[in-house]
Formats: C-alpha cells, structure tokens, sequence
C-alpha cells in the first residue's frame, strides 16, 4: 500500500527534551563553520523517532512517504489573537533551535520532505497537505499530540495521537472516533465535531475562551438541540465551511453574547488557510543511499536501514 506519514515535529522533540535519563551521544559536526564534538542526543533521539516509524510501515511492505512539519510563529498572534496559545511555556535555548535546524537539514538529506512556512504554525502544514494529498494514497497517518488534528480523520486518514501519560501513540480512526475523545472530554462529541467542541466549551491549552461558563453538559444539550431542528451532517464538520454552517445554526439556541464568543473562539480554532503553490508536493522518497548521505557521518548507523 501507498503510506503517507506526516509527523507534526515539535511534540518530538519536546518528548526528548524533557525525558531524563537519555543515554549522552556526540559526533563530529559541522557547527557554525567550525567542525566541533557536539553533543547529538536532541539531535539523534527526535530523528530515530522519525526513522523508526518510517521503517517499521516498510517492513510490512508498503511504499512509504514521510512529511515533517516544522513551527514558525503563528500570525494568530498578530493582532486581537494575541492570547492565543500564549499561556505555553518557551523553554527552548538558542542551541535547541539550532538543534531542530539542523535535524530539519538532515531530514532533507535523507530524502524526506521538510515545511516550514513564516506566519504557520506546524499542524497549519500537517491539516493542508494531509487534505491536499491524502487521495494519492491508501492511508496517510499523522503523527502529533494536538487534539486540533483529529479533524482530519477519515476513511483512508489516521491520527497517532501521542500522550505521555499513556507512554506511546494511539489511533484514532473514523471507527473509534467517537469512543476515544469521550474518556478524555466528558461528553459524547459526535464526529467529526471536536472543532465546535472547542469552539463552545473553550481550550485552556491554547487560551481558547470559547463561551463563558459553558461546560460538557451545556455542549451536549446545544448539540442536542441542533440536531433536532436541523438536518446535521456532523461527519462533514472536518471542513471549515461545513462546520462553519453548523455553527451559524446554533444561534438561535444561543444568547447574542454567547453566539459571539463562539464565533471569535471558532476562528481560532479552525487551521489558517495555506494557499495553493505555498508549499511543494510532498514528492520526495528516501533511499537507504540518501540515509547515508544525511546519517553516516555522525555515527547514527541505525537511521540508515
């Protein structure tokens, strides 16, 4: 089978960058013009992560792509959005940004296609090519911790959602949708309708406000509600047009207040629109010869394979 595998790169690295006990690597590196004896293991840790999972979907015979997307800082942040995401803690050195670079350079040396686009942030790029690309092949399988990219899944798309309290990824597949996000939620979120979920009940995580005191319970009676006056097609909410219509018919279950803080949180939620010719196809194979090119140098024998 055609496997497309997009990882959503910053949970990667953050993985390793708060994980004790790693084993300390180093190899001669080419660092600022200087070769120096640099220590690799932010470095070789988040690239074996990638490597693995790219050999693990060949060893069971499929044709594999692999996607990585990079953050820049998010034009959300620009102007009336400027609490958005702001709460998160920024605990990367100068030499971790470095870091990421320089895994980014390989990544592309190996043979991988690697995004990055000013005023984006990753799971910006991830939504776009998934949604652009995912009919060339029989699966794509996203990689991330952002609950955001759940609204990609679909028949031939699944989520590799990674939580470090369940030590590892799980799927979420348009079959177990629904029963994976109601443990963790507290409410039933038909699919594909997390996006007006979070757009209504708010998410502190990325300083989404959402509506005031407006919890799971008031979510399922809306939804409820909704449903019974209108014909709901909640699958096709995956879609910011479609899940825009949806939200529009909540307003008369709404106060005018209420409605409002809906809409402002519901354009914070939706993905920023990346325009066509924006960012290449993502038509790049590694070969085992290219892995040597980005790999052998720095003693990282077991990328190679």
């Amino acid at each position: 089978m055609k496997i497309h595998l997009i990882f959503d790169f910053m949970h990667i690295y953050y993985k390793y960058f708060f994980r004790k006990g790693l084993k300390r690597l180093s190899a001669p590196i080419d660092w600022n013009g200087t070769v120096i004896e640099k220590d690799t293991t932010l470095i070789f840790h988040p690239l074996s992560d990638i490597e693995s999972q790219r050999r693990s979907f060949e060893s069971q015979g499929n044709d594999v792509t692999v996607s990585v997307c990079f953050d820049s800082k998010s034009h959300r942040n620009d102007s009336e959005d400027s609490d958005y995401k702001s709460g998160r803690e920024h605990r990367l050195s100068e030499e971790d940004i470095k870091n990421i670079d320089y895994i980014k350079e390989r990544l592309a040396i190996a043979g991988h296609n690697t995004y990055k686009l000013d005023g984006f942030e990753a799971d910006d790029l991830v939504n776009y090519i998934c949604n652009k690309y995912k009919d060339q092949y029989d699966y794509t399988v996203i990689f991330t911790n952002d609950k955001d990219l759940i609204v990609n899944v679909c028949d031939n798309v699944i989520v590799m959602r990674y939580k470090s309290v369940d030590g590892g990824y799980n799927p979420v597949r348009r079959d177990n949708y629904e029963s994976y996000l109601e443990p963790e939620f507290k409410v039933f979120i038909p699919y594909n309708a997390l996006g007006l979920y979070l757009a209504t009940v708010g998410d502190k995580s990325d300083h989404i406000k959402g509506i005031n005191k407006f919890g799971p319970v008031a979510f399922k009676k809306l939804i409820t509600k909704v449903a019974a006056k209108n014909d709901v097609n909640w699958s096709e909410c995956g879609d910011y047009h479609k899940a825009f219509e949806v939200a529009q018919m909540c307003k008369e279950f709404l106060t005018d207040e209420q409605y409002q803080d809906m809409m402002d949180s519901f354009a914070l939620v939706a993905n920023l629109k990346v325009e066509d010719g924006w960012l290449e196809a993502p038509e790049r194979k590694s070969t085992r010869e290219m892995r040597e090119d980005a790999y052998g140098g720095l003693r990282m024998m077991t990328l190679i394979p």
